[in-house]
């Protein structure tokens, strides 16, 4: 039931951007602008309520398990290896994507938008890694076993799915994002079943998240900075 519940609210929020974009664009408001600055708070709300769906669905224990690496002494040169290789991998992601919307200036500069007033607040580190696990819970660890098993579709068809949802669920960013977060997703559930372990995908997955938040912090300092001295 709740996989239907995640699956159906995924696509309502898709709708629902789409209409509202339409309807700011005759209202003469600029939807890029709105859905920039408001596009986390979005984000999270809805979030949340797909955790609580998941927290009370999903196995605790089979989730418990998903946050542990192969710490003894003899694996812990492995451990470490997977750390780095997924906190790097993460970088890489943002730099890619840097470089691919660096083609839309525009939707470039509001994309993040929302976070830029945070950036320096003590609470936004911690909120930020809550989001991490959250998604990684429902979109890595609960999603795709629940298709799996419900739709006795393959391993492929569940990880496709569950990561067009989780990037579909990023539709308040723009619809760039939706293409981006997918492909994000795949290669984050794919580190999750290789591993077998939440470990490597939350890394990588903060690292890509604050690199993005620090490139969009910076961007915008740098830009009110220029502006300041062009007036003089």
């Amino acid at each position: 039931m709740v996989l239907y519940w995640i699956l159906g609210f995924v696509l309502i929020l898709a709708v629902v951007f789409a209409l509202s974009a339409q309807l700011l664009t005759k209202l003469r408001i600029d939807s890029y602008d709105f859905f920039g600055r408001n596009s986390l708070l979005m984000y999270a709300g809805t979030l949340a309520l797909l955790f609580v769906a998941v927290y009370w669905a999903s196995s605790h224990s089979e989730v418990n398990q998903q946050f542990k690496l192969p710490l003894s002494s003899e694996h812990r040169l492995v451990s470490t290896a997977i750390i780095l290789l997924s906190a790097i991998s993460g970088l890489l992601l943002f730099k890619l994507e840097a470089w691919l919307i660096s083609l839309k200036i525009k939707q470039q500069a509001h994309a993040h938008a929302s976070v830029v007033p945070y950036w320096q607040k003590k609470w936004f580190v911690p909120v930020v890694v809550s989001i991490v696990l959250m998604e990684e819970i429902i979109w890595r660890a609960y999603l795709p076993l629940a298709i799996f098993q419900e739709w006795s579709l393959s391993l492929t068809w569940a990880a496709v799915i569950s990561s067009l949802a989780f990037g579909l669920h990023h539709v308040f960013f723009g619809w760039i994002h939706v293409v981006f977060k997918s492909v994000y997703g795949f290669i984050w559930l794919l580190m999750t079943l290789s591993t077998e372990s939440l470990i490597p995908a939350i890394i990588a997955h903060c690292a890509f998240n604050f690199a993005v938040y620090w490139h969009s912090a910076n961007q915008t300092n740098t830009s009110i900075k220029g502006y300041k001295e062009q007036q003089g």
